[in-house]
């Protein structure tokens, strides 16, 4: 089942703290109730397993199309608009299930491939190859592709997009913590199948990631 949802990338304001931007963006969060949105915040933990810099402090994701305008003039009051970017994805779920600990990876496509092309070869064969490697998906808890939706991309402030933040997938992975995602992405089976493949579909050294807290509004939501 696919599920069209709303994506923003928040860089918080020159000059708010980190628990500052925090309160804030909970705020958003809680006014996002009423609306029924499905408001989840990733709230920056550590950089990623490849240990890259990750340039913002957090992703929203809401299960509706466009951002209300509600939605968008909270988390444009929080953000630096010039350095925060929303965009549309088509999410489909590829392993179902519950972890304590995400990774959430951003990737920009191959070159030679069309955005069709991309969908299909991460979705059905890279997603499958994944979850045939044993011992990295024994690690594994779920597993969600976002597919982002070509012209919906946006810099919060309508300015120029920087090439190497056009985006083209997101990938959200779940563990049951930091070792385990560490033994997934150090195992045999990553290194000589997984990563290899990667260069099939993505560009290599444009892709970041971070790990991230997930903040549900609802903690009885299923993924």
């Amino acid at each position: 089942m696919t599920l069209i949802k709303t994506v923003t990338l928040l860089k918080r304001r020159l000059g708010d703290s980190d628990v500052e931007f925090e309160s804030l963006w909970a705020g958003v969060q809680r006014s996002s109730v009423a609306l029924n949105s499905c408001y989840t915040r990733s709230r920056f933990k550590a950089r990623g397993f490849r240990g890259e810099e990750f340039p913002f402090d957090g992703i929203a994701t809401r299960n509706v199309i466009g951002a209300t305008s509600h939605l968008f003039e909270r988390e444009l009051d929080i953000s630096d608009p010039a350095f925060s970017f929303s965009f549309e994805v088509a999410s489909e779920t590829i392993k179902h299930g519950n972890g304590a600990l995400k990774l959430i990876i951003l990737s920009k496509r191959n070159a030679d491939l069309t955005p069709v092309g991309f969908r299909s070869y991460w979705r059905d064969v890279h997603g499958k190859l994944t979850l045939n490697q044993s011992k990295f998906s024994t690690h594994l808890r779920a597993y969600r592709q976002n597919y982002i939706r070509p012209g919906s991309f946006r810099r919060l402030d309508n300015g120029e997009i920087p090439s190497n933040r056009a985006y083209d997938g997101m990938m959200e992975m779940w563990f049951d913590n930091l070792d385990g995602m560490n033994a997934a992405f150090q195992s045999e089976q990553y290194k000589t199948v997984m990563f290899p493949d990667e260069a099939n579909f993505i560009t290599r050294g444009l892709s970041i990631a971070f790990v991230a807290d997930e903040l549900l509004p609802n903690l009885t939501e299923n993924r």
